[in-house]
């Protein structure tokens, strides 16, 4: 059997499917940052080359963004837990961990100062709303 070359169709799904646009004007600021989602994909077509080797085109379906303050260390699990089936490693290669850390410790430092500016706003006008992870709405 000939090498096998994944490639990504050039289009996002459209309509609903897109969740990229939601974020489109949030991300705008944040050009820099790693950021995490969930991809639906088919295998879209096989295009046999010359050399030998056969294209496989994926089709993303679906994207879905993801605020992995809420929910970063199932995620990271699931990430890491995969990978590791991937690669067949318990330890996963550097530049995985990396890019991993990028997004995910940028996120905990994100969210770390968004609470620690809504503490200081409080405490400094003396009324509002603060929301913590499960908390009642206080005034």
């Amino acid at each position: 059997m000939s090498d096998v070359v994944p490639k990504l169709a050039s289009k996002l799904p459209q309509g609903v499917g897109n969740g990229l646009a939601f974020r489109a004007s949030r991300d705008i600021e944040h050009t820099d940052d790693v950021l995490v989602a969930i991809v639906l994909y088919t295998p879209d077509k096989l295009v046999d080359k010359l050399n030998g080797t056969t294209e496989l085109h994926y089709r993303i379906e679906r994207i879905e963004p993801i605020d992995i303050t809420a929910d970063q260390m199932m995620l990271r699990s699931i990430m890491q837990s995969a990978a590791g089936r991937r690669v067949g490693q318990d330890r996963l290669p550097d530049e995985l961990l990396e890019v991993e850390g990028l997004a995910f410790d940028r996120a905990r430092e994100s969210d770390y100062e968004e609470r620690e500016a809504a503490q200081d706003d409080l405490l400094k006008h003396g009324s509002g709303v603060y929301l913590s992870h499960g908390d009642e709405a206080s005034q």
